[in-house]
């Protein structure tokens, strides 16, 4: 938050955080007036009596204990997890926005500021001078047809995700509105963030809240190869936007079985749905299709989430997967 002072801007107001949202006071400060009560993932602050509560609406929150001031709801649902718990423990891979949408985390450079608001330089060394930087992670809640805001992964998610719902409702069938349905239904939670690995996985968890929830990982700039026999044909190529449909659609089976109360089917048994719409939803935007052996492909590393150029072909996945890939399939060892 920043006010003009003749012509200039000061820093009125920060706030550091620790993983379930206690605020780190040393790097904090709040100049305000009246001062700012909309802190930790935007929940105002109850400070009456010296509580130091959140309001998240249903219940508050404690970041102090971590834990709810009071049971959940829906507690018989989910035996494995106290009624006091606060995002299935798991801070770092989920928030609870009130049981909306899908929600894209990505991460921007700031620079590091002292309690004046001064922006901090290296004061000695080969750097010299130089403006001291931090990662700061973020979250924006995706809204069918938006405008990118101008950070590099979240505009690639966004722009996906807008033309995949487009193409999705010329195909129709079971995945023809799965992109609005999703970014419109109040009972999902879904997190798509980057991946540095291979070139995609999805992963359902467990809700407090009676939603069905679930974190998308991806990987922009990894294509597929439907034929490692053949890696440098165009047609034969599959680029990153259909990993993205192919997660998306585990996403969307997974959450129609935790809505009607199933457990969920594993991955392989899914593949018998999604593969095969994949493959008519990658053709019609004039890629290729792989076979049903998706253990048995081959992967590029590749221009734009929509190309099928890539920069160089990587390596077959069966190999790849043998390593527990670290993101070392990029180096040299593994290039042809």
């Amino acid at each position: 938050m920043q006010k003009p002072i003749n012509h200039t801007t000061s820093l009125m107001s920060e706030a550091h955080y620790y993983p379930f949202g206690l605020q780190i006071s040393e790097l904090s400060f709040n100049k305000t007036q009246p001062k700012n009560k909309y802190l930790y993932n935007g929940k105002e602050l109850q400070d009456d009596f010296g509580l130091g509560w959140l309001d998240y609406g249903k219940r508050f929150y404690d970041a102090e204990v971590p834990r709810f001031t009071s049971i959940d709801p829906l507690a018989e649902k989910y035996y494995s997890i106290s009624p006091y718990a606060y995002v299935a423990d798991n801070p770092i891979r989920f928030i609870d926005p009130n049981g909306e949408d899908i929600w894209i985390s990505y991460s921007e450079q700031q620079a590091r500021r002292d309690k004046e608001g001064n922006v901090k330089t290296y004061k000695r060394g080969k750097r010299k001078g130089q403006v001291k930087y931090k990662t700061v992670t973020k979250t924006i809640q995706y809204k069918v047809g938006m405008s990118g805001i101008g950070n590099e992964f979240a505009d690639n998610v966004i722009n996906s995700l807008n033309l995949l719902d487009a193409k999705l409702g010329e195909l129709g069938g079971e995945f023809g509105t799965m992109i609005s349905d999703i970014a419109s239904n109040n009972q999902v939670n879904l997190s798509i963030s980057q991946f540095n690995k291979l070139n995609g996985e999805f992963s359902p968890s467990r809700s407090l809240s009676g939603t069905a929830q679930g974190d998308i990982r991806w990987n922009t700039e990894l294509g597929l190869v439907g034929d490692i026999t053949n890696p440098n044909s165009n047609t034969n190529r599959i680029p990153p936007i259909i990993s993205l449909f192919h997660e998306l659609g585990h996403a969307k089976i997974s959450f129609d079985e935790k809505l009607r109360g199933l457990d969920y089917t594993n991955k392989t048994q899914q593949h018998l749905t999604i593969v095969p719409y994949e493959g008519k939803l990658s053709q019609s935007l004039g890629y290729g299709a792989r076979s049903n052996d998706i253990s048995d492909i081959g992967i590029y590393r590749a221009l734009t989430v929509t190309s099928t150029k890539g920069k160089q072909f990587l390596y077959n996945t069966k190999r790849i997967l043998s390593f527990e890939l670290a993101f070392s399939v990029g180096k040299k060892k593994f290039y042809k």
